[in-house]
Formats: C-alpha cells, structure tokens, sequence
C-alpha cells in the first residue's frame, strides 16, 4: 500500500520525466489531468492508504472502466488513454524506475497454488539441462501463459 505523499511525489517525477523524453505538452497536460482527478478522488474518498485496487477502482468510478488489471487489452481509444497514464504511475510506485513502456508488457507472473513446487521443479529440470539463458526464458515465460489461461480454458480441471 502506498500513502498520498508516495502517490504525490511519484506523480511529480513521472511529469518530470515526460518532460525530459520532449513527449507533447498536450500528452503531460493529459496524464497531469488523470493524476489531479485520482488524487481529487483519494481525497474525496478519504482514502489513506492507496493500492494497485484503488486505482482500477478509481477508474471504474471516475470513468466507468472496467478493467482487471493494467495490462488488459483491446481497450477503446479513449479508455486505453485514461489507463496508460494510471499504469505508468502504478508500475512507477512499484518498482520505482520509470517505464513508459509498462504497458505493453505481461503482468508480474504469480503461481497459483498448488503449482508452485511444480513450477520450480521445471525451471530446476531446466536448467539442469544446461539450456541457454535465451531458452530457458521461453519456456518459463510458455509455461506461465499455460498456467494463466488454465483456469479460463478449463484445463487443470478435475473430472
């Protein structure tokens, strides 16, 4: 969970920074106009303690987003310009660097119960195998994507 005060100054390095990759100033105005409507909206909530929840909240509120995570895709224009900058303020309070790209990756990968002892025996197997950093990158990233859609697809149920 992060304070108001993170919140404030994370958004004043993220507005620094677009400034310094000469990005429009219509394109900082917008992302200042979604950073002032979220903490309006902190404020008015009296929300003390702010999480990855409460801006996917704010968003449901403010503009009727609906959206699970900050890396959904197949967003209308208009909505994917309301999220990207709420993205990049997340994944800056996270990790603390600056990642204009935060977008286009694939969410922080979290191993479902129950898989995890499994999951590391494969990427031990791995690279026990003596695989290439390369290769072994693929096929951990393959079996995550596996483990992420199971549950969608139906795979992994029990008969």
């Amino acid at each position: 969970m992060y304070s108001q005060e993170k919140i404030q100054q994370a958004i004043e390095t993220i507005l620094s920074e677009l400034g310094k990759w000469q990005l429009s100033a219509s394109t900082i105005q917008d992302y200042r106009f979604h950073y002032q409507e979220l903490l309006s909206y902190i404020s008015e909530a009296n929300i003390t303690e702010i999480k990855g929840e409460t801006i996917l909240n704010f968003l449901k509120i403010r503009f009727g987003i609906e959206v699970s995570d900050f890396y959904v895709k197949g967003l209308d224009h208009r909505s994917n310009r309301r999220l990207r900058p709420l993205a990049l303020l997340n994944s800056y309070i996270e990790t603390d660097s600056f990642n204009p790209a935060c977008r286009q990756e694939s969410p922080p990968f979290a191993c479902p119960d129950g898989f995890l002892e499994s999951y590391e025996g494969f990427l031990e197997y791995l690279m026990n195998k003596g695989l290439k950093p390369s290769t072994l990158r693929t096929n951990r990233k393959t079996v995550e994507r596996l483990i992420n859609i199971s549950p969608m697809t139906g795979l992994g149920q029990r008969i």
